[in-house]
């Protein structure tokens, strides 16, 4: 039974679930209150155990959201504007904005994985814009590993607080490496050419390998210390892992029709779903209580099959391409990433409702390779010919950019590790390398993981451009002339992710008064309407003056009064500020 009541009396006319049929799909019908499963036993000759009440369970399918009117930044003395006021500040700029969530709660560690979650379903970050939204700014790029002879880094995996990398090229170059923050080392001597496939399982590491040959293909896993063979494969490869319902599943593959089967690891390596019809499955991700598989390697092939026990699967999604080449979710939604042969094949589809597939994304290249979350963006590493391997990221799922123009023909595998995204790339001899993506901005939230209060969210080090006008935004997309553009994204516990802007942040260097003076010796005081109280004081002999200013919110208005110490006005004309130069 499954209500919103802490407790629960039997009537033994209860729904029978019997738990080697199916998951336990569970439906909150409305977001309010708390929920409860209660669960009575029964054994084999039919009598009742005891009776279990498990709770309570919350149902968030609502955003966070952000108060728009709080967008501020901060100018060169520490003062805060608001987005129509000017800042005299170029470089490590701070912006901030409100934010909350009343249900969930919001996500500040942005490494933290709510209940059963594997890795954080978002976190925080930005982007920004300094030539009007036309480019969007989000990490720089820097060569973590440059693996010198080696084709390609497949597989990227984080465990135990290191990061591993699968490379390939060649007879024996099947490899992975390690990363503790600093330094990479060979962490396994393969025999083979590939290390397709990596994940974290009961804490070892787990790696699928292939070759050219039919038996190539097998599952190593490495406990910390040692690494050994834990299943020897008949087919060419492993391509794919994924941890679902506590048990391990593989996806195998190789150049015939049928080879494309995923195993399951119980006590031994066992057929979950038979290859069929395909030569690979390409890979395999948990999502809503249930188990999808990408299935290729042929035209057509490129299907997607699920499974809400591991052991009975249906198809999914029917495609036309040849492959399924990875699967992520995103804010409350999976995606993936298919291609094919030609030019114009990778694209990038979503899971829309629960229901049905549809584009997401309608790429111009053969492959969309990888699909990561970070910092509450979507990225996808592409591919297809040399210069093709790009990394493209969406805020919502919807509208994409390029966040990185890449010079190999592919990115094949993201992660997240220490608060920055990593790339595997390559494809031809000494391509492969291991790309480090570092937020260009740092970004904090106040609070803790799970509050549900107004919580400021900044981030710090925007370098930015002279404004041409002083146009602002005020969180719409398309916003005209705003030179210097800044969009948030943060996540609640649930996953649901929340973007907010664009707000402009106007920049200036300075501006120009000027008046003639008349009056001898004595103080001039030059004051302004807003801020109240903002004077500046100068000595004076009678002479003609022309005062640069660089607090810029002192003088944004034209609103001014000139005196001397005795009252007198001293003044015959001035001009008022005029706007920015271009940049």
């Amino acid at each position: 039974m499954w209500n919103t009541s802490a407790g629960h009396e039997w009537a033994y006319n209860e729904t029978i679930w019997d738990s080697t049929a199916s998951a336990l799909a569970l439906n909150a019908d409305s977001e309010s209150g708390n929920w409860y499963l209660h669960v009575l036993s029964y054994n084999v000759y039919d009598s009742s155990g005891t009776d279990r009440h498990m709770g309570p369970f919350g149902f968030d399918g609502t955003f966070p959201t952000a108060t728009g009117s709080s967008f501020q930044t901060l100018n060169s003395t520490s003062g805060y504007l608001y987005e129509a006021e000017f800042n005299d500040l170029l470089y490590s700029v701070t912006a901030q904005i409100k934010v909350q969530d009343v249900l969930s709660g919001l996500i500040v560690t942005t490494t933290v994985a709510p209940g059963e979650n594997i890795v954080a379903p978002g976190g925080y970050g930005v982007m920004f814009s300094t030539d009007k939204g036309v480019t969007w700014l989000t990490e720089e790029m820097s060569v973590s590993f440059n693996t010198g002879t080696q084709e390609r880094i497949y597989s990227l995996a984080v465990c135990g607080g290191k990061l591993y990398a699968g490379l390939g090229g060649g007879a024996g170059l099947g490899d992975v490496y390690e990363f503790n923050g600093t330094s990479w080392v060979e962490s396994f001597t393969g025999d083979e050419e590939y290390i397709y496939a990596l994940a974290v399982y009961n804490g070892k590491l787990y790696a699928g390998q292939g070759g050219a040959n039919p038996g190539d293909g097998d599952i190593y896993v490495f406990d910390g210390t040692s690494w050994d063979l834990h299943y020897g494969g008949l087919k060419k490869g492993f391509y794919s892992l994924a941890v679902y319902g506590e048990k391990l599943y593989a996806g195998q593959g190789g150049d015939t029709a049928g080879d494309g089967a995923v195993y399951i690891l119980g006590s031994t390596w066992t057929v979950s779903l038979s290859g069929g019809g395909f030569e690979k499955t390409n890979c395999l991700a948990a999502y809503n209580s249930s188990l999808y598989a990408g299935r290729g390697d042929g035209a057509g092939d490129g299907d997607i099959y699920v499974s809400s026990n591991g052991i009975n699967w249906i198809i999914s999604h029917n495609g036309a391409e040849e492959n399924i080449n990875s699967l992520a979710y995103y804010n409350g939604k999976l995606y993936a990433g298919q291609g094919g042969d030609n030019a114009g094949d990778g694209d990038i589809l979503v899971f829309t409702d629960g229901t049905g597939w549809a584009e997401a994304y309608g790429g111009l290249r053969k492959e969309i390779h990888s699909l990561a979350s970070f910092r509450g963006k979507l990225y996808a590493g592409q591919g297809s010919d040399t210069g093709d391997g790009d990394i493209f990221v969406s805020t919502d799922g919807v509208n994409w950019i390029k966040s990185y123009d890449g010079a190999e023909e592919g990115i094949y595998a993201l992660a997240v590790y220490e608060g920055n995204l990593y790339a595997g790339q390559g494809t031809s001899a000494s391509d492969g390398d291991v790309l480090k993506f570092t937020p260009l901005t740092v970004s904090a939230m106040t609070g803790v993981d799970g509050t549900n209060a107004l919580q400021t969210f900044s981030s710090e080090g925007f370098d930015l451009k002279l404004s041409s006008t002083s146009q602002t935004c005020g969180g719409v997309y398309n916003c005209g002339e705003a030179t210097n553009q800044v969009v948030f994204n943060f996540t609640d516990r649930a996953g649901n992710v929340k973007t907010t802007g664009p707000y402009a942040i106007i920049v200036t260097d300075y501006f120009y008064w000027g008046f003639n003076v008349y009056d001898g010796g004595g103080i001039v005081e030059i004051a302004f309407t807003q801020p109240t109280n903002s004077v500046l004081k100068i000595k004076r002999g009678p002479a003609i003056y022309g005062i640069k200013l660089v607090d810029i919110n002192s003088v944004k208005t034209s609103s001014m009064t000139i005196k001397t110490s005795t009252g007198n006005k001293v003044f015959e004309k001035y001009e008022a500020p005029f706007h920015p130069p271009a940049p």
